[in-house]
């Protein structure tokens, strides 16, 4: 009975390292994977939202520094992975850099000009092609 007993705890101690085992291959392949698209996905979104945040008064412009602060910090992180993505993903990895690299470039003075707020259209100093052909 000892021996029955010592065989089954040998073959649940063999499960439990063969299970531990696959589960760190799978965080060290996949999961760097997933890490570092969620942290591009988190960079991006935190970029966009500290260019849109300033228009808040009085707690706008510090609270989009600080946005732009952590973005760049988990975009670090992103970067600072190494793992090789799937076509799809590195993609979007590409597309979201671009779209953070945009936004840098959009200074809060271009957002809050009047030149955006006024603008219209003068139809009447329009010319018209077709209106000699009535």
């Amino acid at each position: 009975m000892a021996r029955g007993i010592k065989h089954v705890a040998q073959k649940i101690g063999h499960g439990i390292k063969t299970a531990a085992k696959k589960v760190g291959t799978f965080l060290k392949k996949t999961g760097a994977k997933i890490v570092k698209f969620a942290l591009k996905v988190v960079s991006t979104v935190q970029k966009v939202a500290s260019k849109i945040v300033q228009f808040i008064p009085i707690i706008g412009k510090p609270l989009s520094k600080g946005l732009a602060a952590t973005s760049a910090g988990w975009n670090a992180a992103s970067n600072a992975i190494h793992a090789k993505l799937p076509g799809k993903l590195e993609r979007g990895i590409k597309v979201m850099d671009k779209v953070q690299k945009v936004a840098g470039y959009v200074p809060r003075d271009m957002l809050e000009s009047e030149e955006w707020d006024t603008r219209s259209l003068d139809l009447d100093s329009w010319e018209y092609p077709y209106d000699d052909e009535e």
